[in-house]
């Protein structure tokens, strides 16, 4: 039985649950991988890495910043960061090695980067 409250497939899909790694940033950089976790699974890719990057750029606002903290050494953060870039979850890779060194500007570049990408499959013509 699918259970869109406690276990969305959306937010499953990878080597943990997405929340495992949401919970351990603030609102923002939380909201941020929410957004780049889930963009190639909800219909909707352009729109979710859109939103990921305004919250990118509202972190860095807030903070005064183009860095954040960096995951410190072998952390829980760490690791995780690690095993999506390893997977390259969500084609993410990038994303996911900035997020775990700090990088703020690197990070929305990432997400500019990948949304050209997802523009451009969105305007492929399909193969009957």
């Amino acid at each position: 039985m699918i259970d869109n409250v406690h276990h969305p497939r959306h937010y499953e899909r990878g080597p943990f649950e997405c929340i495992n790694l949401t919970e351990l940033y603030d609102f923002c950089l939380g909201n941020a991988i929410k957004y780049v976790w889930r963009h190639m699974d909800k219909g909707h890719p352009v729109e979710d890495l859109a939103k990921a990057k305004w919250y990118v750029e509202h972190e860095a606002k807030r903070l005064n910043s183009t860095i954040c903290e960096p995951a410190q050494w072998m952390s829980r953060r760490y690791r995780l960061l690690r095993k999506l870039e390893q997977v390259d979850h969500a084609g993410a890779r990038d994303f996911w090695a900035h997020l775990r060194v700090g990088s703020l500007a690197h990070m929305a570049a990432d997400l500019e980067t990948m949304m050209l990408r997802a523009q451009e499959v969105e305007h492929e013509p399909h193969q009957a």
